[in-house]
């Protein structure tokens, strides 16, 4: 049986979430570049801004290189698309310009569209439908963007293997808005974990996230926020950090970590000090042990957490599988599933971030190009900020999803993307929606909606 036509999506579903189609975000995300000072001073041919926005293109529209793109922009077609959906007035920047024009760029400058696109979320009220335990939980994790034992920058952290070669590489700490009830998250500006200025050492991941989260709190200012993370943050120094932000969390706590937070859990659930039930539903048998008020260690006595341990028993397994977490949202009978979820809930950094960026057509490991100044942190924000994009589409807007269930992957959607893109010349967003779902005639790009 052939997949059944999704339904046209109502004239006022296409109004409500006008603001938040592609068009709009895109131009937010253009007027925000417009803002970044020029860092040339002779007459330029391509302007910073439409550089940028035809960079934004190349992540937008999934091109595997940035030669793939530079094939055909000279074509009329290529031109008029690229001004009709990306708003880039002139001709785009060929692969060489493009890299030359956006080295020098500062990355914060294009971190800005994040908040940007933020803003917009949290006024039409879409954070709203992500919240959980009352708040917005924010995952961490990192990544790597690039790796080569040849080519280096200034940014390069550098490590020297036992055969002493030398590895130049780049690490980003994504953070993403997730909610254990939603398939999409939305990042926000990831943090670069590369070679600071008058830095000795190397730049690491928990000093990535000790710049990154007075930043998060800056752009959400009154929002209740908790942060869930792996076990290199359930630390003193960053809890106290998020205390001092006012932020809650929920953190893996590696009995290894924690040998005294352990112990005293363990000599309270011998004791029967600690709440402990467990249940059995179609074969999976799930336990909760939970107790307040333990120090976290003896060098930071004067921290007080809370600890949660969760099992889970399949049918078919002997062994169980146990997570453990510390935090500071108080646990009762009635909160610690709900804890549970929001800490599980930390493997959508991983699968719906990291695992869709590398997999899914956005190509995260692959150079676009590295530079001799920001250039692959450039691209990384490029790249991160039209995922955001994707996800907020997914999320909110009913043309999008029309077509996102039109097609069995992403990948084919992407790839049908790019095919109306590089063939026919294309008015609107609303009409390649509705071309994916409808199909479309030849010549300029006409859904058939008949």
């Amino acid at each position: 049986m052939p997949k059944a036509l999704p339904p046209i999506p109502s004239y006022d579903d296409i109004q409500a979430s006008s603001c938040l189609s592609v068009k709009r975000l895109l131009e937010a995300v253009r007027k925000t570049f417009t803002k970044i000072p020029e860092h040339r001073t002779a007459s330029v041919e391509y302007s910073l801004v439409d550089t940028l926005m035809s960079g934004a293109a190349v992540f937008s529209l999934k091109f595997p290189s940035l030669l793939k793109f530079d094939e055909n922009r000279e074509e009329a077609h290529i031109k008029h698309n690229l001004q009709t959906l990306y708003g880039v007035s002139g001709q785009a920047p060929c692969d060489t310009q493009m890299r030359t024009i956006l080295d020098p760029v500062e990355p914060a400058q294009v971190a800005k569209g994040f908040d940007t696109l933020h803003r917009s979320l949290e006024r039409n009220g879409v954070l709203r439908e992500f919240k959980y335990l009352g708040a917005l939980v924010i995952l961490l994790d990192a990544t790597g963007e690039y790796s080569s034992n040849c080519i280096g920058c200034p940014d390069c952290c550098t490590r020297t293997h036992s055969d002493g070669t030398v590895e130049y590489y780049h690490q980003m700490l994504a953070a993403v808005i997730a909610c254990p009830n939603k398939k999409t998250v939305l990042p926000l500006a990831p943090e670069p974990i590369i070679k600071q200025k008058d830095a000795s050492k190397n730049d690491c991941e928990i000093n990535a996230a000790k710049r990154l989260m007075p930043k998060i709190r800056k752009l959400f200012p009154k929002r209740k926020i908790i942060i869930a993370a792996d076990g290199i943050y359930s630390k003193g120094p960053f809890i106290k950090l998020l205390k001092e932000l006012n932020f809650d969390y929920i953190l893996v706590a590696k009995e290894s970590d924690h040998v005294n937070l352990v112990n005293e859990y363990i000599e309270r659930r011998v004791a029967s000090k600690a709440e402990e039930y467990e249940e059995t539903k179609d074969g999976l048998t799930q336990g909760f042990c939970w107790t307040n008020d333990l120090s976290l260690n003896a060098s930071h006595s004067d921290i007080k957490v809370n600890l949660l341990n969760f099992w889970e028993i399949k049918q078919d397994e002997e062994k169980p599988h146990s997570w453990i977490w510390i935090t500071n949202l108080k646990l009762t009978r009635r909160s610690v599933c709900r804890v549970m979820r929001a800490g599980r809930c930390r493997w959508k950094v991983e699968n719906e971030t990291f695992n869709t960026l590398k997999n899914q057509g956005y190509n995260l490991e692959h150079n676009y190009g590295h530079g001799k100044q920001h250039l692959a942190t450039v691209f990384g924000y490029l790249m991160l900020l039209m995922f955001l994009i994707d996800q907020i589409q997914e999320a909110c807007c009913p043309l999008f999803q029309a077509a996102r269930n039109r097609l069995h992957s992403r990948t084919s959607l992407w790839e049908k993307l790019r095919g109306f893109f590089t063939n026919y010349f294309i008015e609107s967003w609303e009409d390649i929606w509705l071309s994916v779902i409808y199909g479309n005639q030849r010549g300029a790009l006409a859904p058939n909606t008949s």
